[in-house]
């Protein structure tokens, strides 16, 4: 009995995998958060492709190319930008892999929040990545569970092929816009230790110097925020000490436009207009300081 079904298990996970080999589930993003995160991770860490630009970033980054499906960033380019996460999540991602992109963007308004271990752990497990390098069907974007709460999604088409006009409506809950600014108003009032901000500049300054000494581009970027934080104390430290860093090794900044012209969701997220918005501005600064 125990035999046939060991057997049965076998033959069902051959099919499967048979299936996810010729059937990409792109509208399996996750459950939740962390396993969002996973799935971003493993469609870059498995692309058969080679990535020549990289975005690193927290969720604020990963909206650059989130709903603007008619003016997204070029195929070569990956946003490995996650939601919870920090920069270093991708940085180090691209460290571990000995990855070497053409082009890496820092997104700088999260430098503060710390790598998840957990996510890199589970990322590079010494048993199960190499397990999902060959078998696709273990890889969290393949979960059936995922595939099939989700399949709703996918009568609609890819995001990105979908045509249609620039968006023009705001998304914006204005009471919990309200509560979010106040709190980061609290957050970002005040600067930090100048000794807490050196070990972020130095843990950057590590991972950066791996990828320049490749021959890699650094392109650090600040998206705009609600014009109520621009110019409070902690990021004009963080930005100030970024530059001071960074700038003199030929790394390239993308200023941060006037915040006055963007709408955010709850202070620090842009919404879809303003999206649009940023996106055309990124591209432009790209094209102007000749970084493409």
């Amino acid at each position: 009995m125990l035999k046939k079904s060991l057997l049965t298990a076998l033959a069902l996970l051959i099919m499967y995998e048979i299936v996810v080999r010729s059937v990409d589930f792109w509208w399996s993003t996750g459950q939740n958060t962390q396993q969002s995160s996973v799935v971003r991770a493993h469609n870059f860490m498995f692309a058969p492709e080679h990535y020549a630009q990289v975005m690193v970033g927290s969720s604020i980054g990963n909206r650059i190319t989130s709903g603007v499906p008619d003016d997204s960033l070029p195929d070569y380019f990956y946003n490995l930008s996650f939601g919870g996460q920090s920069i270093f999540d991708g940085l180090l991602i691209l460290k571990n892999m000995d990855y070497t992109p053409e082009v890496v963007y820092i997104e700088i308004n999260t430098l503060l929040r710390n790598e998840d271990p957990n996510l890199q752990s589970s990322l590079f497990s010494p048993i199960l990545y190499p397990l999902k390098q060959k078998i696709f069907s273990l890889r969290e974007k393949n979960q059936p569970v995922g595939v099939i709460a989700r399949l709703p999604t996918a009568r609609n088409g890819k995001p990105g092929e979908r045509k249609g006009p620039p968006p023009v409506y705001t998304e914006r809950n204005d009471n919990i816009y309200r509560t979010m600014l106040e709190i980061e108003i609290r957050h970002k009032k005040d600067s930090i230790s100048p000794d807490i901000l050196s070990g972020q500049i130095r843990k950057l300054q590590s991972c950066v110097g791996f990828l320049r000494v490749k021959g890699t581009k650094i392109v650090f970027f600040e998206v705009p925020v609600d014009p109520a934080l621009c110019g409070l104390a902690l990021p004009v430290q963080v930005r100030t000490a970024v530059e001071k860093a960074f700038r003199p090794q030929g790394c390239y900044f993308i200023p941060m436009p006037d915040c006055a012209d963007y709408l955010t969701t709850d202070g620090t997220h842009l919404e879809k207009v303003s999206v649009y918005h940023y996106l055309h501005y990124f591209r432009r600064q790209l094209k102007t300081q000749a970084i493409l």
